[in-house]
This record gives C-alpha cells, structure tokens and sequence, in this order.
C-alpha cells in the first residue's frame, strides 16, 4: 500500500509540474501595438499600445522620441510606479534621435496597459503623384509581440513597396489599412502614390529659382536662402559664374532611393548641369545634413562649368564632399556628422584610395560609402596640408586652361601639384592610383625627336614615328594615357626599328661571310686524280 500511496504522490506531482510548465507557457506575453496615421500633409500619429499580459507588477521599456517632439503616457489599466529615460542603444551606439522609456507598473486584478502619444511632422513625404512613409524606431524588449497597424490617407491609391510585407491589406472606406507583425528593432517604410493634385509654389531669389511642393514651403524657403548665400562664396571660390540655379525636391520612389541625399544631372559631352534634386527625407535627418547636400550639389554645378568631367568622379565627389564640408562655418550649418561619418568611412581602407581611380557613373561598386569617403579624404588629406580652400581656388582655375576640360585622372594630380606647388605623385602612388608621370612624358618626346633627326633619312618609317610624337604632345593635357601609347609606337619606329635592321644587316654579313669562307676553301682544295692502268 505504501509503495502505491508513494507512487501515486509522484504521479500527482508531475502532473502538477507538467501543468504548470504548460500554463507558463501558454501565459500571454506583453504585447505593443502600434498605431499609426497620417494627412495629406505627411503629418503622422503614433499611439503605442502596451499589455503587461498578466495581472501583478513587473518592468518594461520602448523607445520614445528624443527632443523632436513630446510623448504623452498615461496608465488605461493599473498604475505605473516609476518612469526614466536612458540612453536608447542600437548595435552599441545611442541613438541620436530616440530614447529608452523605462517604466514598473502594479495592476493587481487585471493585465496592466498603458497608452503612449506623439505626433511626426514629416512621417510621411509626399511630392505628387509619390510618397514615402518612414515610421518612428520601433524598440520594445525581444521577448515582447509587437502588432502594428498604418491607416493610409484617402486618395492614395497604389502601394508600390512595403518593408517588412504587411499581414494583411484592407480597404476601411476611401483608405486603406496595412497591418503588420515587424521586429522587435525595426522600421515600416511604405511608397505609394496618390490622386490628388500637385500643389507647387515657386521660389526665386538672385539667380536661384526652386519648385517646392506647398506643404513644405518653409523648408525649401531655408534651402533657397542657403544656396543664394552661398553663390558669392562659390564664384570667389571658382572664379567663375552659373547663370542660373534650379532646385527640385523629391520623395523616394523605391527604398533604395532612401540612400539618395540628392543629385545633378550632367551631360557628359558639353558639361553642361542640369537642376539640383534634393531628397526631402534628409530633413528629418541630423541638423545641417539637408543644407550638407544642397552645397555638394551647387558644388557639382560649378563643378561642371569649370569642365570636369562627370566620368571623373572622385575629383567630383570628393570635391563636392569637401566644399560642403568646407562651407559649413561661413554659410552656419553643421557638418560635424558629415566630417566623422566619412573619415571613419576611409579609415576602413588602410590607405588604399587607388580603388576610385577607375570609379565611373553607373559602375558597380562593392561599398558605394567608401568611395564617396576615401575621395573626401584625398581632398582634405591635401587640403589640410597646402592651404584649404586656397589650394582649390588655384586648382579651378589651372584647369579652366585646358582646352578640353578635365578628363584624366593624372591630369587632375598634376594640377593640383601645379597648385600645391608640390609634387604629388609621390602621394598618390602611396594612395594606391596607378599613375603616369606626366614631367616625364614631355622627356621622352623631346628624347625620341632628337634620335629620329639623329638617324635622319637612314630611319625607316621616319615620318609615321614624327607624326606619333605630335598627336603625343597634343594630347598630353587631356588624354596621357592615349600619349603613352603614341609614344610607344613612335618609340618602336625610332629604338626597335633600327636594332632589327641593324640585327639583320648583321646576320646577312655573318651569312655572306660564312658564304665566301666556304667558296674559297673549295677553290683551293687540290683535285684527285685515280690511278688508272694504261692502255
């Protein structure tokens, strides 16, 4: 009987265990719903959602904005005991923009719940016909189940792209509502376009015009200001003039666009620059990001007009990147994110800068960052060394000589020796460029000649091995690749031409030599005459 009485005790214990283990687990997990809209503004708010999931007390964080807008908390179930904010940390790094909410709450009788509240003046950006939604940091601990769900305006009337893909699409009268299941870390980006009609107005101050979209006139009001401040400073810079300045805004149309700050359409045969797209996202970027953008993209127009070409483009890039940089003091905006990101950027490469030598529009690059970082760290390393802004100011208008523009990678370096005063290709071979050494170049043409006039009429092919020497010297300043090869086959009419002459002169002598050698011995060899009986 004991040992029955025993078993059975076990057997009661393990169901008990077994069914605590599975009421454990079944136990609700606390939960955060987002909830978010927004109007034909772009105008977006958000209202988060919290359930502890069981009653009793416990502790919680989410991460909440900064000092861009205020967040509004109040307990709907139980009391919440203690609130702080710390530090909200993404990959080790705080966040520039968010913090960590970090809440206890007591609800003895039923699941605690609490509500959250703020608004987004720019959640959504719209230039008509498109859009592009970006929602706040999603942040809640990783055991926790995040739900979220977008209520689109009306009017909107196609989704091009979600990132993470919504659970479910549905119509709820003229809007449609996106529901989703993202990470605990994480965004919801949405593009789409709208019905609505285009509400533009137009700017214009000095030679600056812009068309903004009427909702953010205020925003594009600051750019144009910039950009008409800036000129005087870019033409002093340049030593040189724009007719005019065109500016347009954009929103993404996809979400690789997101990474687009802003571009300038150039033409590559007559350089001439088109207007200036600025990405309206960057507004809600770091302060003095939208304004770094706006005067790299004046720098290309100025750029353009002092004839660079655009296939040349870490001397425009890491010039653009530069100038806006350089800017950022006179013109008072802040550049200390740009400078920081960029030169950690180029650090990661060890020095090695050469890859950007042969980096060209539309040209697949491994790291797109790293190129546009190690051509602003060439320029600054060189600025920082023979005279900032000045050293440029004497680079543009070195170039503004040439006659074609500026087309070649070593004619760029030896400019900007010229306006050093140095010689810099020394340093850009350390860089890693593979150069050609144009003060030697003008050598070797003078050497070739005068071996040419030397052999004078005895010199086959003379008159090709000249005219090679002339298209040489004619393209030194645009095109020394193409010298070096003129000069190549000027060099063969003139070095090897002659050597194989010689050499087979040589060997017709040795063979003609070795021919009257043999003759004469046969000559003199004495006749043999057989010993024959006579008759």
């Amino acid at each position: 009987m004991k040992k029955h009485a025993g078993l059975l005790v076990a057997i009661a214990v393990c169901l008990f265990m077994m069914s605590a283990v599975a009421a454990l687990a079944q136990a609700p997990a606390e939960t955060y719903s987002y909830n978010m809209t927004f109007d034909h503004y772009g105008f977006t708010t958000v209202e988060i959602l919290y359930n502890s999931g069981i009653a009793g007390s416990g502790a919680s964080w989410v991460a909440v904005p900064g000092n861009f807008t205020e967040t509004a908390v109040a307990a709907v179930k139980g009391t919440v005991t203690s609130m702080t904010r710390v530090p909200y940390s993404v990959d080790g790094q705080a966040h520039p923009f968010y913090d960590n909410l970090t809440f206890s709450y007591i609800s003895e009788n039923e699941p605690f719940s609490m509500r959250l509240r703020f608004n987004m003046t720019n959640g959504a950006m719209i230039v008509e016909p498109n859009g592009f939604f970006y929602s706040p940091q999603i942040g809640v601990p990783p055991s926790a189940a995040v739900e979220a769900e977008l209520m689109l305006p009306d009017g909107v009337t196609n989704l091009s792209e979600a990132i993470p893909a919504p659970t479910q699409v549905q119509r709820l009268g003229s809007r449609l509502e996106l529901s989703f299941n993202p990470d605990s870390e994480s965004r919801i980006a949405v593009t789409f376009t709208v019905s609505w009609s285009k509400q533009t107005n137009h700017i214009r101050e000095g030679i600056v015009e812009a068309e903004v979209p009427s909702r953010y006139m205020d925003l594009g009001t600051r750019i144009v200001v910039l950009i008409n401040k800036a000129v005087p400073l870019m033409n002093d810079l340049f030593n040189n003039t724009l007719d005019r300045v065109s500016m347009r805004f954009f929103a993404p149309l996809s979400l690789p666009d997101l990474s687009i700050g802003g571009y300038t359409p150039i033409d590559p045969s007559s350089f001439q620059a088109g207007a200036i797209y600025l990405n309206l996202f960057y507004f809600r970027a770091f302060s003095g990001t939208m304004e770094t953008i706006a005067i790299h993209e004046l720098t290309h127009q100025y750029e353009s007009r002092a004839g660079i070409s655009s296939d040349l483009l870490w001397v425009h890039e890491g010039l653009a990147n530069y100038v806006a940089v350089q800017m950022g003091k006179p013109l008072g905006y802040d550049v200390a994110s740009t400078d920081v990101d960029l030169e950690a950027a180029a650090g990661e490469l060890n020095g090695d800068y050469g890859i950007i030598q042969d980096w060209r529009p539309g040209g697949a690059v491994a790291s797109l960052f790293h190129y546009y970082a190690a051509s602003y760290h060439v320029f600054k390393a060189l600025g920082d060394q023979y005279g900032g802004l000045s050293l440029y100011s004497k680079f543009f208008r070195g170039i503004q000589e040439l006659k074609d523009g500026l087309k070649s990678t070593n004619i760029a370096v030896y400019q900007l020796g010229v306006a050093a005063g140095a010689n810099l290709f020394p340093q850009f071979t350390e860089w890693k460029f593979e150069l050609v050494d144009l003060s030697s170049i003008g050598a070797r043409i003078a050497r070739l000649r005068a071996e040419a006039e030397w052999y004078g009429p005895l010199l086959p092919f003379k008159g090709e091995a000249l005219s090679h020497l002339e298209q040489a010297q004619s393209l030194m300043e645009s095109s020394p690749e193409a010298a070096m090869g003129h000069i190549m086959i000027a060099a063969f009419y003139i070095e090897t031409v002659p050597m194989i002459i010689v050499g087979v002169a040589i060997l017709l002598i040795l063979v003609a030599a070795v021919a009257v050698i043999v003759t004469r011995r046969t000559r003199s060899k004495p006749v043999e005459f057989r010993d024959h009986a006579t008759l």
